[in-house]
């Protein structure tokens, strides 16, 4: 788990084992390549056994709420071909990745690689008003079909150009 300086995550994980957690956005790469090994060694398990009951395997969780992370992770080629191969041929192995304070703004062809994967995931989760999203095309009927503002633990599901209005849950630190 990769914060930034407000360490709002760090209760969170306080609450869970086998978490490690840092706001120093450079630990994205080690962090990337130990869940790497893990699924290539889940992989290799899974091929040659072809009897690993997934339901009984932890699932590897990276969340980056940190945006110097995502331009540390894709300007080091080592660690991109990684995460690559984690969002790809791991990507049934229960693993997933999530990242936030991504700008609302639209990802340019230019732009950082993670940035990229993400639009072309076509998977968002987008916590505003739909009338306000940038950072992903929406239909614009779906848009008016949900113009109703949000309010806290409202959200949208983004997917493949479909949109689902969600309601989250609210954490609350004492």
């Amino acid at each position: 788990m990769i914060d930034c300086i407000d360490m709002k995550l760090k209760s969170v994980c306080q609450k869970f084992d086998n978490v490690e957690y840092s706001i120093v956005p450079e630990k994205i790469i080690d962090y990337i390549s130990e869940v790497k090994t893990q699924l290539q060694r889940r992989y290799d398990f899974v091929v040659s056994d072809m009897r690993c009951d997934m339901e009984k395997e932890p699932l590897y969780l990276i969340i980056n709420k940190n945006p110097d992370a995502i331009k540390i992770l894709s300007g080091n080629t080592v660690a991109m071909a990684d995460y690559k191969e984690i969002i790809s041929k791991y990507k049934n192995l229960k693993v997933a990745t999530v990242h936030s304070h991504i700008p609302n703004a639209p990802i340019q062809f230019n732009g950082l690689e993670v940035l990229k994967l993400v639009k072309d995931s076509r998977k968002y989760i987008f916590f505003d008003d739909i009338s306000n999203i940038k950072i992903a095309e929406v239909n614009p009927l779906l848009i008016r079909e949900l113009k109703k503002t949000v309010e806290l633990g409202d959200g949208f599901v983004i997917k493949d150009g479909g949109i689902e209005k969600v309601k989250t849950v609210v954490y609350k630190d004492n």
